[in-house]
This record gives structure tokens, C-alpha cells and sequence, in this order.
């Protein structure tokens, strides 16, 4: 993968783990790694629409809404990327916008929307499992909200 196409799956990050007889990357490795496992929490959920919330990593995030129905919007998606986002407040309900045009399918339905309605001290577990290379518009499904 050269510097002029983007990645298109989660390895994609990490091309020292190709295959093929090389040294793997510490670097490369350690931004794959807390990509898949990093655990961002403190959040402040800002935004009432897309472009003022306040935007997550992947991995693990928790945030905790500054008033009722601000968010957070979701990293830029990549197929086959998992990423669980935590409502910590116990009172305040958030949203969880999606990155750019991305879609968010809800989990008890097909239809995909903008954006998610987090109750107050719920955990939404999403996957990205598309993305159009010619858009760049990812969409992810819930898996879990709860």
C-alpha cells in the first residue's frame, strides 16, 4: 500500500504485518494496537448536530453528555473495525452521530440513520461493515446497545 490510496480494512494500518518476510514496525504495531484496544474516558459530549460534537478514537470511549441530547461523533470507519462508546452519565441522555455521511443501522432495525440516541448509562458496541471507496461514506451497525 502506497501513500496515495487509503486504507481499506483495519490491517491496511499496519502494512509492516503483510506478508512477506519483514520486520514488523514497533510504531505501526503500537498505533494498530491502541486502535483496537485503547480505552479513551473523560469525554465531554458537546455537539446538539454532527459538526460540534465532540469526536472519538477507536477502541473504548466513554463520554459523559453536557446537557441533554449532546454527543460525540464516531472516528472515520474502516471495515471489520469494532468500537464501543459508553454513555456514563447516569442522568443525561446523549447521541452518537456518525463520521461525515456515515450511516449508524440501529440494532432492531434495517434502516440505516445519522445518528444514535444513547439513554443515560447505556453502552452502544458498533461495527463498520461497509465502506464506499468512492465516497468515502462508511456505515456501521449497532451490535449491542444496552
Amino acid at each position: 500500500m502506497d501513500a496515495s490510496s487509503p486504507p481499506k480494512v483495519m490491517l491496511d494500518l499496519a502494512p509492516s504485518l503483510q506478508p512477506g518476510f519483514r520486520l514488523v514496525d514497533g510504531g505501526e504495531l503500537f498505533t494498530l494496537m491502541t486502535s483496537i484496544f485503547g480505552i479513551i474516558s473523560g469525554l465531554s459530549g458537546a455537539g446538539t448536530v454532527q459538526s460540534t460534537g465532540t469526536a472519538l478514537k477507536s477502541g473504548i470511549s466513554s463520554y459523559t453528555p453536557a446537557a441533554g441530547n449532546t454527543g460525540v461523533v464516531l472516528p472515520p470507519g474502516l471495515p471489520g473495525q469494532e468500537i464501543t462508546v459508553v454513555n456514563a452519565s447516569g442522568t443525561v441522555a446523549g447521541v452518537l452521530y456518525g463520521n461525515g455521511g456515515d450511516q449508524i443501522v440501529p440494532l432492531a432495525s434495517a434502516t440505516p440513520a445519522g445518528s444514535l440516541a444513547m439513554a443515560a448509562g447505556t453502552t452502544a458496541q458498533l461495527v463498520c461493515v461497509s465502506k464506499n471507496a468512492a465516497t468515502g461514506v462508511a456505515t456501521w451497525k449497532v451490535v449491542s446497545l444496552g
